[in-house]
């Protein structure tokens, strides 16, 4: 009488080998989803819904709406205005992304360079072939040391990036320290980090100029909104809190932020959460407190308050939450 042999399980891979396989996977996942995220958002850059001021009535400015749209490069949303003066104004306090002043000849367009100079450029170019002949006239141009625009994005990007990795160590390498301890941790980089970058920005670069503290508070916000962000986000939900600390923050808040080209450009899913998440919010308030005399400087500055205290209250929260849902596990 014969028996079968029991099968043979197969060999499990040596530890390392799980170690190495799981490594590569996640790293593949993680180029791939960066890669991913940024191309569907910077793929195709066109103007998205951007206000345009119009001087004259609401049905002419619905006429030259109709028109750029028509275009096929991109859409405005145009608002009538009663005067050229208030055009200024709108387009100063970044109501608006532009003006058009016809009844000259050739048509007047006002554009602020310091908004975004490829934004600004693509709207000269739609609206020229809309009316024809354009005299453009740019009420805010760069400066000298910031000819491009990109100060404020690569200071928002850099501050975001240093803060993401302080905020998920500290929450690491702190799991048993004081509360006390975190938060002098936090508000100590914050103010440091503001002011060196404020330092770096104004006084010895030149990128920056004129407002030294708007520069360095909102610097410091930025800081503390991120690092406390990723602190909580690792002290209430571990490295799961931790992984979606740099999915939204970090991927999806550089990527929505706009870079070089503005958060107006970007496809409708990417403009609507741009503001919403530190790095679009920081973009903004440092750009209109340096060249908008903090126009419309409020919104962005409580999206800014908002993550750093929601932040905080994780932070503090974190372990006790941690342990209610161990207990109930039990």
């Amino acid at each position: 009488m014969s028996s079968s042999a029991p099968p043979v399980a197969a060999p499990t891979p040596p530890r390392p080998t799980r170690l190495v396989v799981v490594a590569a996977a996640g790293a593949l996942t993680l180029m791939l989803t960066f890669v991913g995220v940024f191309l569907a958002a910077f793929h195709d850059p066109r103007p998205n819904r951007i206000p345009v001021a119009v001087v004259g009535t609401a049905d002419e400015a619905s006429t030259l709406q109709s028109r750029v749209d028509g275009l096929g490069m991109g859409t405005i949303h145009a608002v009538a205005v009663g005067s050229p003066d208030e055009a200024r104004t709108e387009v100063l306090s970044q109501s608006v992304q532009a003006a058009v002043v016809p009844g000259v000849d050739p048509t007047e367009v006002l554009v602020a360079q310091a908004a975004s100079p490829i934004e600004t450029q693509t709207l000269q170019l739609m609206l020229g072939k809309a009316v024809g002949p354009i005299s453009v006239q740019d009420v805010r141009p760069l400066p000298a040391g910031d000819s491009k625009g990109l100060a404020t994005i690569f200071i928002a990007f850099g501050l975001t990036t240093a803060s993401l990795a302080f905020g998920s160590g500290l929450s690491l390498l702190g799991r048993r320290a004081r509360l006390p301890v975190l938060l002098g941790a936090l508000a100590g980089l914050s103010v440091v980090g503001g002011l060196g970058v404020a330092l770096i920005a104004d006084l010895w670069v030149g990128a920056l100029t004129g407002a030294f503290w708007q520069l360095a508070g909102l610097a410091a916000l930025l800081v503390l909104a991120v690092a406390a962000t990723m602190t909580g986000l690792g002290r209430l939900g571990g490295p799961i809190g931790l992984a979606l600390g740099v999915l939204v923050v970090l991927l999806f808040g550089l990527s929505s932020a706009g870079g070089p080209l503005g958060y107006l450009m970007l496809p409708d899913f990417f403009r609507t959460i741009s503001q919403a998440l530190p790095t679009g919010a920081a973009v903004t308030a440092i750009r209109h407190a340096v060249y908008f005399d903090t126009a419309h400087i409020a919104q962005p500055v409580l999206v800014l308050e908002a993550w750093a205290v929601g932040g905080v209250v994780a932070l503090a929260a974190g372990p006790r939450v941690r342990r209610a849902l161990a207990r109930k596990g039990r």
